[in-house]
């Protein structure tokens, strides 16, 4: 019993300084906060891999795994998740697309400052690595409850 006391101590301090998983990970859907998200994307829900925008088809999306960096509107250090697309959703509301040419990114982290999930999407190959990367072409805001 003396041995195995260590050891549940242990466990309890790690779980209990685990953080918890960012809220995107759910299958759950988000709701406009923007004005911008709300004409243009609508609510988007997460789901098994999958990224869906307001009237469009499910966009298969793989995780290339959370990276803090400069995310932030103000450039501040945020942990956010990068996704690689497989496609770009297409037309989403009022004949409004993501980017100019093909969405090929999308990055997600929490606001602290709002609390809200905020989105950035990135057309070209290399994947973002904060928010002033080459090819940056949407910002969007997500009511997060």
């Amino acid at each position: 019993m003396r041995q195995t006391l260590p050891a549940l101590l242990l466990l309890s301090a790690c779980a209990a300084t685990t953080a918890p998983a960012p809220v995107w990970q759910a299958s759950r859907s988000f709701e406009p906060l923007s004005t911008t998200a709300m004409s243009i994307t609508g609510p988007v829900a997460f789901s098994d891999g999958t990224l869906t925008f307001a009237g469009t088809k499910p966009v298969a999306v793989t995780s290339l795994g959370l990276h803090p960096g400069p995310w932030g509107d103000d450039g501040g250090e945020v942990t956010a998740e990068v996704f690689r697309m497989a496609s770009d959703p297409g037309t989403l509301l009022n004949g409004n697309t993501l980017c100019s040419a093909t969405a090929r990114y999308a990055v997600f982290y929490e606001d602290p400052a709002v609390p809200a999930l905020s989105a950035l999407f990135f057309e070209g190959e290399a994947a973002p690595t904060g928010a002033a990367s080459p090819g940056l072409c949407g910002t969007f805001n997500y009511i997060i409850d």
